[in-house]
């Protein structure tokens, strides 16, 4: 028996010694290589050519050469460069990659009033925005996606706007296509409808319901990925563009996006999910599954499932929830189970939970973290945003509310305690009083379902109570060093003026030494 034990020990140490290095250290030399600008190839743990020839080049450009072994020396060594180059291990969340091209920090426009009303021409609902200085003239930007708003009213004049003087149906300029809201000296937005982004497939979709932006090929300019849907919401083909860092842009869809198949791409967002140090892209889809587009490292990208999972997702956020240096999932469903079982859909409340997917650090995710039921039918969570907004060095999440059927609305914070524990403050914002009287023939059972003139409705979005908040973002507004969350809402739907729209745009979560606090202003301005 000794001597048996002895020689598969001995066989063993060979096999150890001839890969050079041991369990979860490559894992780990891959992500810092990656992290430093070395391309180690896919943080996969497997020393194979590309993480030898990455350790090469960079003790070849350290002054040093690599000995041939990985161990923890070269961690040691890895770590070094990491610290002096102020690089941080942590990967960026998907609210921090789309900031990194001009987000200010601390000032919000309120994108509709700065436009001089102009935007609110163009848009129905659903508007997302990205920013950023893409002509370079030291002002902010926006690039706006929506439901245009002839969806529902094509038949009426205001489905044309002057643009220059010139007379242009909203129809022929929203098909599909991302507009641009320019910065002025003034702190005014112009809309640009001359189309800066090019198109070379008109077949696309005509509505886009979602927007992410990240520098996906590397060139330091800001590409966008835009998530698009059908008249009938069967989906259509995602839009890649890249920029050319003139404040235009260009389709790519064709060649660096395979398999694009149709899909409802409510939400989508940027991370490096698989930690090779390109910019990945999340997406939900029109089934029960996120989609996962692997960057290949020069902006062509290749979609799979996230995870094995069966889970809803509305939408979504990403950041290193658990501290691994990985980014994981907070994944957010209607859990509206008995509203969907009347309607015949997946009733199964493991469907339908808001949970986090962990990351096993190449992409893959499994089912982590669940969260409890909201109280009084607060069940459908159509926005997400993660962030530290605590400072305590691990990510929270801001979540944008609402009761069954996208009634009323609110604000969710979960901050991340640490250990898997999580503390949830929840904010109603609105109720049925700030509603005009002839709309209240909408109403909630006790069993949370949707009813209407007290039978039961299937509606979804339309129901005149929709004011749920479609932009999250974060600052210090009362400068008292602590990280406040905005939000603001947007969409075409009848409302009482002096109660509702001052709850519904531009308001503010202060973050107080006693906690957190909805701002008593009746509306908080934002415009620069």
């Amino acid at each position: 028996m000794v001597t048996i034990n002895l020689r598969i020990f001995t066989l063993l140490a060979a096999i150890f010694s001839a890969n050079y290095s041991f369990a979860g250290t490559v894992d780990t030399a891959q992500r810092m290589l990656n992290q430093l600008g070395y391309n180690a190839g896919p943080v996969d743990g497997a020393y194979g050519k590309k993480t030898r020839s990455a350790l090469e080049i960079f003790y070849s450009e350290n002054g040093g050469s690599y000995d041939g072994k990985l161990d923890a020396n070269e961690l040691q060594d890895l770590q070094q460069a990491i610290a002096e180059s102020g690089i941080r291990m942590s990967p960026l969340s998907n609210t921090e990659v789309e900031y990194s091209f001009g987000w200010n920090g601390t000032k919000i426009l309120d994108v509709k009033r700065a436009s001089s009303g102009r935007f609110e021409q163009l848009t129905w609902f659903h508007e997302r925005y990205v920013q950023g200085d893409y002509n370079n003239d030291g002002l902010t930007d926006f690039i706006a996606v929506a439901i245009p708003d002839h969806y529902e009213r094509a038949s009426q004049a205001n489905d044309f706007i002057k643009n220059n003087g010139q007379s242009i149906k909203v129809n022929d300029k929203l098909k599909g296509t991302p507009f641009v809201l320019w910065g002025q000296p003034n702190g005014a937005l112009e809309v640009d409808m001359t189309k800066p982004f090019k198109r070379t497939d008109n077949s696309s979709g005509v509505l886009i319901p979602s927007i992410t932006q990240a520098d996906y090929n590397g060139d330091g300019h800001a590409d966008i990925f835009v998530g698009n849907t059908s008249w009938d919401w069967s989906g259509a083909p995602a839009v890649l563009y890249f920029g050319n860092g003139d404040g235009t842009w260009i389709d790519v869809s064709k060649t660096n996006l395979k398999n694009n198949d149709r899909q409802f791409m409510h939400q989508v967002e940027s991370g490096d999910i698989d930690g090779d140090g390109d910019i990945d892209i999340v997406a939900t889809t029109s089934g029960y599954y996120l989609e996962c587009w692997i960057n290949n490292g020069s902006g062509t990208f290749k979609p799979r499932k996230c995870t094995n999972t069966r889970q809803e997702t509305v939408a979504f956020s990403m950041g290193d929830f658990d501290g691994d240096g990985d980014l994981d999932i907070y994944s957010a469903a209607e859990q509206e189970y008995e509203h969907n079982r009347k309607k015949g859909h997946d009733s199964n409340p493991s469907t339908h939970a808001n949970r986090i997917l962990v990351n096993n650090g190449r992409g893959t995710f499994s089912s982590g973290h669940k969260f409890p039921r909201r109280a009084n039918c607060w069940d459908v969570n159509p926005y997400s945003e993660a962030f530290d907004i605590d400072g305590d060095g691990d990510y929270d999440i801001v979540n944008s509310i609402t009761r069954t059927r996208y009634m009323f609305n609110g604000i969710e914070i979960l901050e991340n305690l640490g250990n898997g524990k999580w503390k949830a403050t929840q904010f109603e914002i609105t109720k049925e009083s700030d509603f005009v009287q002839g709309y209240t023939k909408w109403s909630i059972s006790d069993n949370c379902v949707g009813l209407k003139n007290g039978k039961f409705s299937g509606h979804d979005e339309s129901s005149p109570f929709n004011r749920h908040y479609q932009y999250i973002d974060f600052g210090d507004v009362d400068g008292d060093g602590r990280t406040d969350v905005i939000v603001g809402a947007a969409g075409y739907f009848q409302w009482d003026e002096e109660k509702l729209e001052n709850k519904v745009q531009g308001r503010v979560i202060l973050n107080t030494s006693e906690g957190w606090e909805l701002s008593k202003h009746k509306r908080v301005k934002l415009i620069q």
